[in-house]
């Protein structure tokens, strides 16, 4: 929920510094709302934007965000990024994102919003159909080849394989891909037309419950791995970077909200958003988001050095390329006493 006394500490700091009876004209609440319009799914992750929304924090930032529907990866929004027909879009495609960058979009990355770390409840499953294993068998890496896998390579889901297959000493070629829209996994598992996906929530819990099994969580071979991030276009970049601060702090606020878990709150903000009931939501895994919005900058390039070696994009982009460390910066800067 909104941390009251961290807004009353700022409010006083301001008036010892400047005199109760002055105006702040840095105050985002004493100026006109600015629109922001931005594409997002309603996925787990965007419960997020929905906080920032209900709780009040975009508001409290001069923001008036409008969100409109996305695909599930963001790959779809880097067009109407670049024309400025959207103004903020979540991208989980880093090829799409990589190869646009390249070809000259005037996109950049400006928070992070989901990475994985090995130990921790992750988000992203590799999940063997029932009966593919006896009850305690273990599984190896090798024991993958020549299986029919549901996943797209040119995505993480590929990457992950790769990485994850790479430990029994087999690539990607050593598997037959197979991708399948994700509401139709369930029943390509149930009925033996696939042996493994790779998935994210609702799913895994989903496919636990009938009797399928993890084989391994995605964050125990990518720990660390930044594979969701908010981008802004050119409006926000050039045009009006102060609005664009703005909504930074606003989602930032209302991460440290989401951070909190399955609240009570956060549940039905969740349950909302999604569509799925509180039972679910309570069972799966959230997505981890840092609370200063960094990224994990190295996964990023390991990644693309990946994504080269497989022919998917033309070049590296470097992180100066890709990243602008501004908003996050002045979300710091200027919050540093309430994240103590």
């Amino acid at each position: 929920m909104r941390t009251v006394h961290a807004r009353v500490l700022r409010f006083l700091a301001f008036a010892l510094a400047t005199g109760c009876g002055a105006s702040d004209p840095e105050d985002p609440s004493k100026q006109e709302l600015v629109r922001i319009d931005m594409a997002a799914g309603e996925y787990i992750g965007s419960t997020v934007l929905l906080i920032g929304l209900e709780e009040g924090y975009f508001a409290d930032e001069g923001v008036d965000l409008h969100l409109l529907p996305a695909s599930e990866t963001g790959s779809t929004a880097l067009p109407i990024l670049d024309q400025n027909r959207i103004d903020v879009a979540r991208m989980t495609n880093m090829v799409a994102l990589v190869n646009a960058i390249d070809q000259g979009a005037r996109v950049k990355v400006v928070v992070g919003a989901g990475h994985f770390e090995s130990g921790k409840c992750s988000l992203s499953a590799l999940v063997a159909r029932k009966g593919l294993y006896a009850d305690g068998e273990p599984v190896e890496p090798s024991s993958l080849k020549g299986r029919k896998i549901d996943y797209k390579e040119v995505s993480i889901e590929g990457y992950f394989l790769d990485k994850y297959l790479e430990r029994g000493g087999l690539t990607l070629e050593d598997v037959e891909e197979s991708w399948i829209p994700q509401p139709a996994r369930m029943e390509a598992m149930n009925r033996g037309r696939i042996d493994f996906t790779v998935i994210s929530e609702p799913w895994p819990t989903r496919m636990v419950e009938e009797g399928h099994r993890i084989v391994t969580p995605v964050g125990e071979v990518l720990d660390g791995f930044q594979w969701t991030m908010l981008a802004f276009g050119p409006r926000l970049l050039d045009d009006d970077r102060e609005a664009g601060r703005r909504f930074v702090a606003g989602y930032l606020r209302a991460v440290r909200q989401f951070n909190e878990g399955p609240t009570p709150r956060n549940l039905e903000l969740a349950s909302r958003n999604t569509g799925l009931d509180i039972e679910t939501l309570k069972k799966m895994c959230w997505p981890m988001i840092r609370a200063d919005g960094s990224i994990e900058q190295e996964s990023i390039l390991e990644f693309q050095r990946w994504a080269l070696e497989r022919g998917h994009i033309r070049r590296i982009v470097e992180i100066e390329e890709l990243w602008d460390p501004y908003f996050t910066t002045a979300y710091r800067d200027r919050y540093a006493e309430d994240d103590r």
